[in-house]
């Protein structure tokens, strides 16, 4: 296994070490799911128990042509989503999740609220990194179904692109901090 621990950012690490729940999110292309797999090599290499989950099939083709020591666990549906969430907390799994939103985009019933809402105590109450996805709306980006995510979120960053490869990571909560890295083939690495 690589030991990418070097380059997961103090200050994130802090937080994942805490156990506290933390999203990231930001429009395409700004190396969101390159870092929540530099939070699962971190894991790792500290002999913690983790693995991603992942909403879109391309967080499962990125860790099946470039990181072949995370286990990735696709799910497709809603209901997978909750149950996976569930069966880390049970095998006491730190939860990566890549991204949090995907699933939930087309709907925003009752039903999906609550299910998203419930992902996301659990979350705050057993500690997890998760990304985002972004709507454009009016030239700012807006997380999708955020109402239902950020509210038991300890740590919010946000995302923005900077050149073709390096990405502003803006920290606004708890205390606002701005960083950057750059993202490369396997992963990022902090400027």
């Amino acid at each position: 296994m690589t030991n990418r621990k070097e380059t997961l950012h103090p200050i994130i690490s802090d937080y994942i070490d805490k156990r506290l729940f933390i999203v990231v999110y930001g429009p395409p292309r700004t190396g969101k799911t390159h870092l929540a797999f530099n939070v699962a090599r971190y894991l790792l290499s500290n002999n913690a128990k983790a693995g991603i989950i992942a909403t879109e099939a391309s967080t499962f083709t990125f860790a099946r042509n470039v990181e072949h020591n995370i286990e990735v666990y696709l799910c497709i549906t809603k209901e997978q989503l909750v149950k996976k969430v569930i069966d880390f907390i049970i095998e006491n799994r730190y939860i990566v999740l890549d991204s949090i939103n995907w699933l939930f985009r087309s709907f925003n019933d009752e039903t999906s609220q609550k299910e998203l809402s419930f992902i996301s105590s659990l979350m705050e109450t057993y500690g997890g990194f998760a990304t985002g996805q972004v709507s454009e709306i009016e030239g700012a980006y807006k997380m999708s179904m955020d109402s239902w995510i950020l509210p038991w979120t300890n740590v919010v960053g946000t995302t923005k692109k900077l050149d073709s490869n390096l990405v502003e990571l803006k920290i606004e909560r708890p205390k606002e901090v701005i960083m950057k890295y750059r993202i490369t083939r396997d992963g990022v690495d902090w400027v």
